[in-house]
């Protein structure tokens, strides 16, 4: 059986790039974002209500510009520290894209790296994935209704088999067949991606409202195996709680 990580770096994202949106047709506008930007990176700051004033300032200025340019989502979240091995506080962001071209144009603009060096420790650079709907799917990234506190986890791998193909056939196959238990367990969303470039890297946002329930998922001995089974090395995966900062 392949042992799965769990750790954290971690990363954080908007923008201060011009309001001018790309170029892209009405008519070919996607319904749904059609591509995520993973952003995850230490803090500067330990006090976490100064990094939030000085992240949500950020975030403001940026949002107007990040939005012309096809982002629907940036929704923001902490490490969990305890009882997993991930860095208490650090910082992710996740956010959803209409197109490549607008999430390169916002984050290739030197103002977005003008605008955020400055919140983390060291360098930050979003990646990009691009999102397979037609694996199987539950769910979305959007927040829970009412205010109420939330998990993700995102897994980050590279996957065993040769083909987009197949790895597609081998996801389905574990993702469906622990979808109901997941999902009894607090797991409302399940959002597959592959690499830009690369089809054989992995990356995954589970969305949960029960900490527990997805601990709970993650450690049962079954699941560990077929899930292991997917990558030809143990993936990175993380967990990070829900928080009250600017996003939308």
């Amino acid at each position: 059986m392949k042992r799965i990580w769990i750790s954290t770096d971690l990363f954080a994202a908007a923008c201060t790039t011009s309001n001018k949106p790309v170029s892209t047709s009405p008519d070919a506008k996607p319904t749904t974002p059609a591509f995520t930007a993973y952003v995850h990176g230490r803090l500067a700051k330990a006090d976490l209500a100064e990094a939030q004033a000085a992240h949500d300032q950020v975030a403001a200025g940026g949002e107007a510009p990040a939005k012309a340019n096809g982002d629907e989502g940036h929704h923001v979240f902490l490490g969990i520290g305890a009882p997993v091995q991930v860095k208490l506080d650090e910082f992710l962001a996740v956010d959803e894209w209409q197109t490549l071209e607008g999430a390169q144009a916002v984050y290739g603009d030197p103002g977005f790296q003008a605008g955020f060096s400055s919140l983390f420790a060291e360098p930050v650079a979003p990646e990009l994935y691009r999102r397979r709907p037609d694996w199987v799917t539950w769910g979305d990234l959007k927040p829970v209704a009412n205010g109420q506190q939330y998990w993700v986890m995102t897994v980050k791998g590279h996957l065993a088999k040769g083909t987009e193909e197949e790895n597609r056939i081998a996801h389905d196959a574990v993702a469906g067949g622990f979808q109901a238990a997941a999902e009894q367990a607090g797991d409302i969303a399940h959002v597959p991606h592959v690499g830009i470039d690369d089809p054989r890297i992995f990356f995954n946002v589970d969305v949960s409202v029960n900490l527990d329930g997805m601990l709970g998922v993650l450690s049962d001995p079954q699941f560990q195996q077929s899930f292991g089974a997917l990558f030809d090395a143990p993936p990175e995966v993380h967990i990070y709680r829900s928080t009250n900062w600017k996003q939308w």
